[in-house]
């Protein structure tokens, strides 16, 4: 397998594992936003606060490990998690926060994994490039897994996300598998490699403060007229001026 072909089937687990993971959480929004306001915020506290943890505490470990095995091992925690909201009575319970909480705090090691991976198939001119792609990915799942978990959360519920979250985890297991068994043949590409620590990571801070600033006001935007039109039961397009009615759950007053 070569590089340029192994990069298209770890894009495929990104574009995958993205697609599932938009989906539920706009899914457990809905859920969440059916219990209460009060659900819905504590909802988006956990589902996106404990990413800046895992980004500075767990991610610069990444480089120690084989960065596949280490993707693998988030999917089966993914699951792990998933399965737990299943066996609780509704989004809104503290089983179900500590699995969100969860989600997001190994969201960040999955992805520093894969750009790790791709650091050490790919030169470092073509970084540019694949950096940009993964972006495009981004973008693209988003629009995919919002769209998806919308759709679900009306018509099968917060179970019909939970499924398709767990089925993208379980399609991404096998791609990356696959890559696995292919690199046997050539293990120094995934044997672990010096890595750095949270101090290396210092002169970015001002970087990652700028980007949580960004992050916030979008997340501002994209949430609050979707959970104030929920509240006041009307119906709005959530993302696109190509989908519409995405949004259709209603809260009594």
């Amino acid at each position: 397998m070569t590089g340029a072909s192994t990069r298209q089937f770890v894009y495929l687990s990104h574009l995958i594992i993205q697609i599932g993971g938009w989906a539920f959480r706009i899914g457990i929004l809905i859920g969440l936003l059916q219990s209460g306001m009060s659900a819905a915020g504590l909802g988006v506290a956990v589902t996106f606060a404990p990413i800046m943890l895992g980004s500075l505490f767990l991610s610069p470990l990444v480089d120690r490990r084989n960065p596949i095995s280490v993707m693998m091992i988030v999917n089966a925690i993914r699951i792990c998690a998933l399965l737990a909201i299943f066996g609780t009575d509704g989004a809104d319970s503290f089983l179900s926060y500590a699995s969100i909480g969860v989600l997001s705090l190994v969201q960040p090691v999955y992805l520093s994994a894969e750009v790790s991976f791709f650091r050490r198939i790919t030169s470092q001119d073509d970084m540019i490039s694949v950096l940009r792609n993964i972006a495009n990915i981004d973008w693209l799942t988003y629009l995919l897994g919002m769209f998806a978990g919308a759709m679900l959360s009306d018509r099968l519920h917060l179970a019909g996300v939970l499924a398709f979250n767990m089925s993208a985890i379980i399609l991404s297991l096998i791609v990356l598998l696959g890559i696995k068994q292919q690199f046997k043949r050539t293990p120094a590409v995934l044997e672990a490699q010096p890595s750095g620590t949270v101090l290396d990571l210092a002169p970015l801070y001002p970087a990652f403060l700028a980007v949580f600033l960004l992050n916030l006001g979008a997340g501002i935007i994209n949430v609050y007229p979707a959970i104030r039109a929920t509240a006041d039961g009307v119906r709005i397009p959530m993302i696109s001026p190509g989908c519409t009615d995405l949004i259709s759950p209603r809260i009594p007053r």
